[in-house]
This record gives C-alpha cells, structure tokens and sequence, in this order.
C-alpha cells in the first residue's frame, strides 16, 4: 500500500472527486487523479482502502469518536449534568438511590 502524505486541501479535492466519480465511473482512479497532481491512479485508490478501513473501524466502535471542547451537543449535556446535580444538592438528595437510603438512615450526611 502506498504510504503518499496528502495535504489537508488535497484529502478535500479528494472527497470531492469521490462524489463527482462515483463507485460505476469507468477508470474513477485515474479520473481523480488527473484532479490531484502527484497523485497517481494507485494513490487515489490505496487512499481509498485507507479511507473505507477507517471508516469501517469507527463504525465498529473501534475507534473512539473524539470529543470536542466547543461541541455544542457537549455543552448542552454537560449544562444538563450541572443544573440536575445542583437541583439535586438544593432537594438534600445525593446521587445514586443507595446514596438516599443511606442517608434517610443516618448512615451518611448529604
């Protein structure tokens, strides 16, 4: 396999190539290498394989899905964690129903 460095603008040249040359184009490797300098017909396909392999670990779960710090999904999860553990502060409960018990028993002190 071929172990060619591609650049940032030249992995989106290529995403974009895989749409206008779709799976049925004849010779879709040398079409889109004709789109990247440098790149010959084996690089386009063996970028390919990379590309499905690790598309196919994510999909797997083999490959952790990264978690950005200005995810707005993140944030909205993590306000959410923030204002129940507060709700929960403010009614005397802890967090876990063992955690109730044991204080409605003495055990511990919330």
């Amino acid at each position: 396999m071929s172990t060619v460095n591609w650049t940032f603008e030249e992995n989106k040249a290529f995403e974009n190539a895989l749409v206008l040359y779709p799976e049925d184009a004849v010779e879709r490797w040398e079409l889109i290498a004709g789109l990247l300098p440098g790149k010959t017909a084996a690089d386009v396909e063996a970028h390919y394989q990379k590309l499905v392999e690790d598309l196919d670990a994510i999909e797997a779960g083999l490959v952790p899905l990264p978690q950005y710090k200005d995810d707005p999904e993140e944030e909205k999860a993590e306000d959410s964690k923030r204002k129940k553990s507060k709700r929960n502060k403010k009614q005397g409960r802890s967090k876990s129903p063992a955690g109730r018990e044991e204080a409605a028993e003495g055990k511990i002190e919330v």
